[in-house]
């Protein structure tokens, strides 16, 4: 099942990323967005060891299915070993459908990564340490485009993994942001 698909002489064909990262200026920190050709949410994991030792999760329901409520869903305090336990269990839903973010931020405010509705990374905080990383996951410098016109896929197969995943702890909800997405 696909997240994004271009749209292409009326036919839809998958997006593809060509593992490439660049640092963007923004009205804050620098930061950089990556796009990694494949296994995005093992670059996420990789990344986050730069920022901890003590992480939150923020899975951003942006559109919502079923029984489940758009917001910002904040996990309790964890270590980089329930993050990855998290993703595993959850790792086709969150990269095979575009209805919602996952973000690693630091209790301690080291950093944050965005694993968002297209299938980018967003990294802010350590962003050498992360370019060193990104380089030896064989990613390179380079500039890509979202495409336009695309289209986001939310999959009935993944209603019942959402629920799972926003009764796995008690999350604390927030209303979405203006700058969110979706």
């Amino acid at each position: 099942m696909l997240k994004l698909t271009r749209l292409e002489g009326g036919r839809e064909f998958p997006a593809e990323w060509p593992h490439v990262f660049a640092r963007q200026r923004t009205t804050g920190p620098d930061r950089l967005v990556i796009a990694p050709r494949e296994e995005p949410l093992d670059v996420l994991c990789s990344l986050a060891r730069f920022t901890g030792p003590e992480y939150f999760l923020l899975y951003v329901l942006l559109t919502p299915r079923g029984s489940t409520k758009s917001g910002r869903y904040q996990s309790p305090p964890l270590k980089l070993e329930g993050i990855e336990g998290f993703i595993e269990e959850f790792r086709r839903c969150l990269t095979e459908d575009a209805r919602h973010q996952l973000w690693i931020g630091s209790t301690e405010g080291r950093g944050t990564l965005v694993y968002e509705e297209h299938g980018l990374i967003y990294a802010y905080g350590p962003l050498e340490k992360f370019e060193r990383s990104l380089i030896e996951r064989g990613l390179r410098p380079g500039t890509f485009e979202i495409p336009s016109p695309h289209s986001h896929h939310f999959h009935l197969a993944y209603d019942a993994d959402v629920e799972e995943l926003l009764d796995r702890w008690e999350w604390k909800r927030t209303e979405l942001q203006p700058g969110d997405s979706g």
